[in-house]
């Protein structure tokens, strides 16, 4: 075994973040891209947080690894987290995942931890058996998570605008169907969503491996308006997570037909916000087209 474990950096994303997604899937954790990729540029730009290493075999990518720093009385103070752990199937057995571990032990020993931390799923019994080998044992505890909503604070938005319309050749209680509903979004769009058309009812877009990144994800927000086959205005989040905008659309009865006029508003100033309002821009336009697609001509793409 000629292994290599090196520290990743951002050009290593691309690399990683299949490997991530394979990790994800195997431990059935829903895969967040767009957030998973903003942890992983924040993780590397702050080495206080700790770190995301891969694991080479001759040059070759077999794995990787993310560990973070924390801090417990239980263990006398500051602890190294393992928070992700891969080794690819197909270089399994070769002695990877114990060079690893005890490359991460260093790096504990000299961030100053007095131990290490994991998290391992019950059922993933080739795991449990490698960390127990390497001295790991169980604490008798149940390892919980609550997810908290991102906490307020002072914003400073974009005066501009993503804009979109479109004329699709079907009534507006169809394409109101198709947009404000479950059943309708998975019928041309999504896998899995679901919402809630009341004012504040919730809304989640879901997507296995959608489009030319197979995407995997959810994405939560809250509906603030929801007049049938008319209005429908809700709040969701951007991309990397970090604040939400509204998104308003508005259904038009044409001669047989519905123009439906959709704006997104509330990107925050700077080169992030443009991005993220750059990307909104482009998606919505594709998505109207697969709607319109859809409807006139029971497509889906």
């Amino acid at each position: 075994m000629s292994a290599c474990i090196r520290p990743a950096s951002a050009g290593d994303e691309e690399v990683l973040v299949p490997m991530m997604r394979e990790l994800y899937e195997h431990e059935s954790v829903p895969f967040d891209e767009p957030a998973i990729r903003a942890a992983f540029r924040e993780l590397l730009g702050d080495p206080a947080l700790g770190g995301v290493w891969i694991v080479l075999e001759e040059g070759v990518p077999a794995g990787y690894a993310v560990a973070t720093w924390g801090f417990t009385a239980e263990l006398g103070g500051r602890f190294l987290l393992l928070d992700e752990l891969l080794v690819l199937p197909e270089m399994r057995g070769r002695g990877l995942g114990h060079a690893t571990l005890a490359f991460l032990e260093e790096e504990a020993r000299r961030g100053g931890a007095s131990g290490i931390r994991l998290e391992v799923a019950t059922d993933n019994l080739r795991a449990r058996d490698l960390y127990f080998s390497v001295g790991y044992s169980y604490p008798g505890r149940l390892f919980l998570t609550k997810r908290l909503p991102a906490p307020p604070r002072s914003r400073r938005l974009r005066s501009e605008r993503v804009e979109a319309k479109v004329l699709v050749k079907a009534s507006p209680e169809r394409v109101w169907e198709a947009l404000a509903s479950g059943p309708g979004l998975d019928g041309w769009f999504t896998t899995g969503a679901s919402v809630d058309a009341r004012p504040g009812g919730r809304l989640a877009f879901r997507w296995e491996r959608w489009g030319p990144d197979e995407f995997t994800g959810t994405y939560e927000g809250t509906v603030v308006e929801a007049e049938a086959e008319r209005r429908f205005v809700f709040h969701w989040p951007v991309d990397a997570r970090t604040c939400d905008t509204t998104v308003e659309i508005d259904l038009e009865a044409r001669s047989g037909a519905t123009l439906v006029r959709l704006v997104e508003h509330g990107f925050e100033e700077g080169p992030a916000g443009l991005r993220e309002m750059l990307n909104r821009s482009c998606g919505w336009g594709e998505a109207l087209a697969l709607m319109k697609l859809f409807l006139e001509h029971g497509v889906r793409v």
